[in-house]
């Protein structure tokens, strides 16, 4: 059975690393810049639709060499956690057109934090901090793309 899921699970990233790529493509050039503005999300697609091939690969060759009770069982869902999650993603999205990317995501990833379980008030306060100036400063100084 979690063979079946992780098979399913490969393919779904391959199509949807497939589909990526068809709508990156679409993005036109701009001459003012080395890359076009599909370059990075065409990279990540690859990456994507690799680990796809990668989890297929690897899950067909265990069909064929291990008995299914050899195969761990995956954890049971926890259903509070992954509807809180979304709750807080779903604020995050109408943040960040609101607040802006920095603010909106200080917020996000202490939320998220805080219903992923996590309670050291250092990780709480510093992993928001860091990430989000790292992910702007990237972005901003590095990339030269202009965040919301």
């Amino acid at each position: 059975m979690v063979k079946d899921r992780d098979i399913v699970s490969g393919i779904i990233l391959l199509v949807a690393s497939i589909v990526g790529h068809y709508f990156t493509s679409q993005l036109g050039d701009v001459a003012a810049t080395a890359l076009s503005p599909g370059s990075f999300p065409a990279f990540i697609f690859t990456v994507m639709g690799l680990c796809g091939l990668i989890i297929i690969i690897g899950r067909v060759k265990d069909l064929k060499t291990k008995e299914d009770d050899e195969i761990k069982k995956l954890p049971a869902v926890k259903w509070a956690t992954v509807i809180a999650y979304t709750i807080v993603f779903a604020i995050y999205v109408i943040l960040v057109s609101n607040v802006g990317f920095l603010h909106s995501t200080l917020i996000f990833l202490f939320l998220s934090l805080l219903v992923l379980g996590e309670r050291r008030p250092v990780v709480l306060i510093a992993v928001p901090i860091v990430s989000s100036f790292g992910i702007h400063f990237i972005f901003t100084e590095i990339f030269r793309i202009v965040l919301p």
